[in-house]
């Protein structure tokens, strides 16, 4: 009994030390780090990200805050989705139906517009959408050129068992149908600049239908590490600002672009820095205040709730998602609250690492 009664004695007198050490162990926070999706295949959301990832003032901003910054390229919206399902990102820049997608899966808060343009169906000259009938159509399943070519196959009172849709990757759109692997193919950009600068006598844009991109963030972020969100969204702000600032800022961040093109798909690029220059100025820099986003952009009848309805129709939304979830999370308060700000935020000031 006296041994037992030691044991516990002596186990008593250690344990305040092993706890001790274990504290020590865990003491302090864990490092941090934020984690911001894009898509280097995509223009502009490419030189967005690609400016934003070397953005001197956010790393040392965040770093203060005991938090680091990861940037991730991605190839397809849906490896989006899926990471934000996963609660493995902080924030992304993609397109509606990425966005629409996410919405059910995810609690995301949309705080801009990084992105105006069309996805087209690209043809050979001449040919019109009726007399798609029975072709080989070339596209990115359940990306937003999907869905643009299934309203335009709609709008010309084509069902889609009546045409042969053919999964591709993006980069592989453009040289399958110079080839003749396929009869048609429906695209962002800039495979449609792609195909029409390459071939110019040979095909043609027979639809477009306008297609959005945004700049997302998770609510989590938004609720747990407010500053660090509102660094993120003046690090866009700032960006956009940079690109509008001079021709040669543009011109570098294009070169920046295609740097990222070959890093994902080590290949050569299809377009060149002066493409990229000049999508990103017609469908980003162009567009009035952005990246704020516009007014009445989360009303009924706007794009985002058009492609919302469509793809409900399509069966495609899942049946707790309504139309009011997605305007609920339509933030537009915080980009254009940093942006009244420009000194505190430092939304002139530029350091962007080579």
């Amino acid at each position: 009994m006296s041994k037992i009664i030691s044991i516990l004695f002596l186990l008593a007198l250690l344990m305040p030390t092993t706890i001790c050490r274990a504290q020590a162990t865990v003491k302090g926070p864990a490092p941090t780090e934020l984690v911001f999706a894009y898509f280097p295949m995509a223009v502009p959301v490419a030189p967005l990200g690609e400016v934003m990832r070397r953005d001197q003032l956010l790393t040392n901003r965040l770093a203060k805050q005991g938090l680091t910054i990861r940037f991730v390229p991605l190839n397809k919206g849906k490896e989006a989705v899926e990471l934000l399902h996963q609660q493995h990102l902080d924030a992304v820049s993609f397109s509606d139906l990425p966005l629409i997608e996410s919405m059910a899966q995810a609690d995301i808060q949309v705080l801009g517009i990084v992105k105006q343009s069309f996805s087209a169906v690209v043809a050979p000259r001449g040919t019109q959408m009726r007399e798609l009938r029975k072709k080989r159509i070339g596209t990115v399943p359940g990306s937003t050129s999907h869905y643009a070519l299934l309203r335009a196959l709609q709008a010309a009172d084509i069902r889609e068992q009546e045409v042969t849709l053919i999964a591709m990757e993006a980069v592989e759109l453009s040289d399958a149908l110079a080839k003749g692997r396929v009869d048609a193919v429906a695209a962002w950009e800039p495979t449609p600049t792609v195909i029409m600068t390459n071939h110019p006598d040979r095909f043609s844009l027979i639809h477009r239908q306008s297609s959005y991109s945004y700049f997302v963030l998770s609510s989590r972020l938004l609720k747990k590490q407010p500053a660090a969100a509102r660094e993120l969204a003046a690090a866009l702000v700032r960006a956009v600002r940079w690109l509008k600032k001079s021709p040669d800022n543009l011109a570098k961040a294009s070169q920046w672009t295609l740097e990222g093109m070959t890093s994902l798909t080590g290949k050569p690029p299809q377009l060149t820095a002066a493409e990229i220059a000049k999508i990103t100025s017609n469908d980003l820099l162009a567009i009035p205040g952005a990246p704020l986003l516009p007014a009445g952009e989360g009303s009924s009848g706007s794009p985002l709730q058009r492609t919302f309805s469509f793809m409900q129709q399509q069966g495609q939304v899942p049946a707790h998602l309504n139309w009011h979830t997605i305007s609920s999370r339509m933030n537009p308060g915080m980009l254009r609250e940093i942006s009244a700000n420009p000194s505190r935020y430092l939304l002139n000031q530029f350091s962007y690492a080579p």
